[in-house]
């Protein structure tokens, strides 16, 4: 988990919706999303309660197992104690409210509005979700006020208080991943409920818990088969696609393919040069929108008044078109490339709470450093057994290597190797045959298990007429190696006699068959 939050921890989704015992006490779970846009589980705490005092230890706590890294953007649900106490852990992390929540506690507070006027409903998600900026917010906001006589609402004022929160016109200059609300931690707790019950005891729970953290994990690993063995097919065969397509996962190259499409039909209204600065102004075909960026052609770094780069980590259209009017159409710039959607995303290492690298499998490690060790001993031997004064050399140090193994070995891990030693394995082989080890006088040797017998698995079931035929092959086939073996050499005539006999009678056996099919099917 330590692994994972290094390498996806810029955005964290935090939920305790989920009741896991019978006690009701809260399940709060971490959790994040991966280079394939997947959940990915960054820790879980189970709470006695849920007080601003409990949430900053809990907080505290967490980022101390995960080296003091604090993400961008942190999502929550509207819970008070909650909001208290992030501010207090994590002071530079955006704070930002479930959307998808928020609207529900709108249409609960001003039902009488939203039934009341059909525009109202697409006036509040206005200022909520399409607003790219602080002035194009406030003032629909103020329509939104003053055209439904909504002054004295203290449901209205109270959120316009924590604005910056949940208005997209203030959540887009944070990175966010594209999301707006905390639909990952809920999937994640109506995932686990295939696995939780309330009357697990505590070591149940880890148990069962590590089992829906394990399938999450299998996902991963299925979509990077996935990625290796199919290519994303390109809607349009230019070289900036191709690049993509070698450089993302296959999500964000449909997020950056999808925003190529849009910049076809974008169109380039203006270009203002400040010395080495270009500002542009496009706009979308048979749109009036139009949208500013500003390009930096000393170190090439560009900035679009829509902000999809700074929210999800993908080039917008805009920037793209701006590219490819500056004819930079061969690949993305490197400081456009966001290395958490690229295949590559795992790559370094990650540092544990002591500054100690940490080896995410150390039996896959172990087992590459197995198969390096022997693929490099195997060709040293090949060369030198060819000379007799360098098999000399191998033979006279592997006893000092072999010695010095065993005591590195010994100190350890003590428990293992007290008693054994290369000496007394080797007088134990030598004073034994192979014969010796495995059996004496009929008496299986201890800690040998004897072999059980192999149970034949289901097969397709036959009907009568093949088993009958698959019958007399048999039978066929046993006689005839009876004659033809019992019979001597000069008496060929009477075997082929026998199998004439025999091929008769089996020729007559399948004319009653037939006979009695087709009385069947006549009645």
């Amino acid at each position: 988990m330590v692994v994972d939050y290094d390498c996806f921890g810029d955005v964290l989704f935090f939920d305790t919706t989920y009741r896991t015992n019978k006690d009701c006490r809260p399940f709060g779970a971490f959790i994040g999303l991966n280079h394939h846009y997947q959940q990915v589980v960054f820790g879980a705490s189970l709470l006695y309660n849920e007080t601003a005092d409990s949430f900053e230890w809990l907080f505290d706590t967490f980022f101390k197992c995960m080296s003091g890294k604090k993400p961008n953007t942190i999502f929550t649900d509207q819970d008070v104690a909650m909001a208290k106490a992030i501010p207090l852990v994590m002071p530079e992390t955006h704070h930002r409210l479930c959307l998808w929540h928020l609207s529900q506690n709108a249409l609960k507070h001003l039902n009488h509005h939203f039934k009341s006027s059909d525009s109202f409903g697409r006036d509040f998600n206005r200022c909520v979700y399409d607003c790219v900026d602080e002035e194009e917010f406030l003032q629909s906001w103020n329509y939104l006020v003053s055209t439904y006589n909504l002054q004295e609402n203290t449901g209205l004022e109270g959120l316009y208080r924590i604005r910056e929160k949940w208005a997209m016109a203030y959540g887009r200059e944070h990175f966010s991943a594209g999301k707006k609300t905390t639909q990952v931690s809920e999937s994640f707790n109506a995932h686990i409920k295939n696995y939780l019950k309330s009357d697990l005891d505590l070591v149940q729970f880890f148990k069962h818990f590590q089992r829906a953290v394990d399938d999450r994990r299998d996902k991963e690993v299925l979509a990077n088969v996935y990625m290796s063995q199919k290519i994303p097919i390109l809607k349009v065969d230019v070289p900036i696609l191709r690049h993509a397509r070698d450089v993302y996962t296959e999500p964000a190259f449909d997020m950056f393919q999808d925003e190529y499409e849009q910049s076809l039909c974008m169109i380039v209204e203006s270009c203002i040069q400040r010395e080495l600065v270009y500002e542009y102004r496009i706009s979308l075909l048979g749109h009036s929108k139009q949208y500013t960026v500003t390009f930096v052609h000393a170190d090439g770094l560009a900035h679009c008044s829509c902000k999809t780069f700074d929210f999800v980590g993908i080039l917008c259209g805009h920037v793209i078109k701006v590219l490819d009017d500056l004819r930079i159409k061969m690949m993305i710039p490197e400081h456009f490339i966001l290395k958490r959607w690229t295949k590559q995303a795992r790559a370094g290492c990650a540092m544990d709470v002591n500054e100690r690298e940490i080896i995410e499998n150390p039996k896959l490690e172990m087992s590459m450093s197995y198969n390096f060790l022997c693929s490099a001993y195997v060709k040293l031997v090949g060369k030198a057994v060819v000379c007799e004064e360098a098999r000399d050399l191998l033979a006279r140090n592997y006893a000092e290597v072999n010695a010095q193994v065993e005591k590195i070995l010994t100190i350890q891990s003590p428990q293992e190797h007290k008693g054994s030693s290369p000496s007394t394995c080797e007088e134990n082989t030598c004073s034994s045959t192979p014969t010796d080890l495995l059996s004496t006088g009929g008496v299986q040797v201890k800690g040998l298990k004897k072999r059980g017998l192999l149970q034949r698995g289901n097969r397709r079931y036959k009907s009568c007429l093949e088993k009958g035929s698959k019958k007399r092959k048999v039978q066929t086939q046993v006689a005839s190696d009876m004659v033809i073996s019992t019979s001597p050499p000069h008496t060929t005539f009477h075997s082929l006699e026998v199998i004439f006999v025999l091929s008769m009678l089996s020729y007559l056996k399948k004319i009653q068959i037939l006979t009695i099919t087709c009385l069947l099917n006549y009645y």
